[in-house]
């Protein structure tokens, strides 16, 4: 490398740490001048993270609620079984009794 060009990378060096020293000036007398910019910061943050929470916990709700409902559609199944067979043991009791009144009235041997 010819000492031009060395030359030429320092001078550019030497810009860009003055650019970003300026920047740095800026950002500090920003900074001083407006003290609850960066506070704005840390309450667009928590509020994210709050977010973040509310969702989750909207997800886990809603994955309980979906577990509670098929848990219960189950027992309605089962309730609803038990309810036809009690139903049909009623209405084979029923015809049974019916059956047994008819051959008492008739004068046959209720035992049999």
């Amino acid at each position: 490398m010819n000492w031009h060009k060395a030359r030429s990378y320092s001078t550019l060096i030497w810009i860009c740490c003055n650019s970003l020293c300026t920047v740095f000036d800026v950002l500090i007398s920003f900074t001083l001048h407006n003290p609850g910019v960066w506070q704005n910061e840390k309450v667009e943050s928590k509020l994210k993270e709050t977010t973040t929470r509310l969702e989750q916990q909207l997800a886990e709700e809603q994955a309980a609620r979906l577990k509670a409902e098929e848990v219960a559609q189950l027992a309605q199944m089962k309730s609803n079984d038990e309810i036809r067979k009690l139903r049909e043991n009623l209405e084979r009791a029923q015809r049974e009794t019916e059956e047994l009144r008819k051959r008492a009235e008739k004068g046959g041997c209720a035992i049999l």
